[in-house]
């Protein structure tokens, strides 16, 4: 993968147990907005303009429930 090739570089993603299938993308950011409280791991793969796939990088997050009081 080459930062050269800046907005033409694919990537594949999903949360697992979230999507089922693979999401594709040419942004480097994404939003999941309506997240339950629990342990999710986030996978991704960059895909260079030859259409070569990187490894996968895995993120791991713990998405706390937090209370507020007013």
């Amino acid at each position: 993968i080459s930062y050269r090739s800046n907005g033409q570089i694919k990537y594949k993603y999903k949360m697992l147990g979230i999507d089922k299938n693979w999401n594709y993308t040419n942004f480097t950011s994404l939003q999941y907005p309506a997240l339950a409280p629990g342990d999710y791991t986030f996978t991704v793969t960059a895909i260079s303009v030859d259409n070569i796939e990187s490894n996968n990088l895995y993120f791991e997050y713990l998405m706390e429930l937090y209370y507020f009081w007013t």
